[in-house]
């Protein structure tokens, strides 16, 4: 029995031996062809980084301002491995003024930079004609406003006596420039529900917020009017 297992134990090293022996001249083999690839030059796409650098205060952006654009270059195969894994491949930076209509032009303003960055590698094709993004201006406007009377309650006997005064006469709304463009220049408000018998002076809360990206500066103002019985 102690033979047989030792025969056993034997021809089991012997096969791990040989498992060992067969994986380690196919590494062998898989590296040297590795290598023998990488000493011709070949051709290859790669990625190229492109980023959008804006001021938070003036833009709001709505989507990645890091974009990539594909490239189809040829060169060494060293050059073209470490160019794949973004080694050497510093972004190209833009600002805002670059854009237009949301787009960057590869041909006219990409392309000449792209030349300069990679002058290891020959520029076979880029695999885009533009470089999208989704960039608005921030812009603020003056809103006027105008106290709906029709929807004051006050006494039968009473009305509005004087002048009403709201301070300040307007709100200040910030947004998209396109958003902030398409508000009216005037809005009408209320005074939230209550049964006024006498000279009003109070802050009126403005709920005001025609889209979700719109913001006011304020959202309230003080508001003045006499009543007075009617004659």
């Amino acid at each position: 029995m102690e033979k047989n297992k030792i025969n056993k134990t034997e021809d089991s090293i012997k096969l791990r031996s040989k498992i060992i022996t067969i994986f380690g001249c196919l590494l062998v083999s898989f590296i040297f062809w590795i290598f023998n690839a990488l000493s011709h030059d070949n051709a290859t796409t790669i990625s190229y980084p492109i980023e959008l650098e804006l001021d938070n205060q003036k833009f709001i952006n709505y989507s990645s301002s890091k974009k990539n654009i594909k490239i189809a270059v040829s060169g060494y195969g060293w050059t073209l491995l470490s160019r794949s894994l973004g080694i050497g491949n510093t972004p190209i930076l833009f600002f805002p003024n670059a854009l237009e209509n949301n787009k960057i032009d590869v041909q006219t303003k990409i392309l000449p930079i792209l030349k300069d960055r990679i002058k290891d590698l020959k520029i076979i094709q880029v695999m885009e004609d533009y470089v999208y993004f989704d960039v608005q201006k921030k812009n603020s406007k003056q809103i006027y406003l105008k106290l709906d009377v029709s929807k004051l309650t006050l006494p039968t006997s009473s009305k509005i006596s004087s002048k009403i005064e709201i301070n300040p006469a307007y709100i200040v709304c910030n947004g998209p420039e396109k958003q902030i463009n398409a508000l009216p220049d005037s809005i009408f408000f209320t005074i939230p529900d209550q049964f006024i018998e006498k000279n009003f002076s109070d802050m009126v809360d403005i709920n005001y917020r025609p889209a979700a990206d719109i913001t006011l500066a304020y959202n309230n103002v003080k508001v003045n009017f006499s009543i007075s019985k009617k004659q």
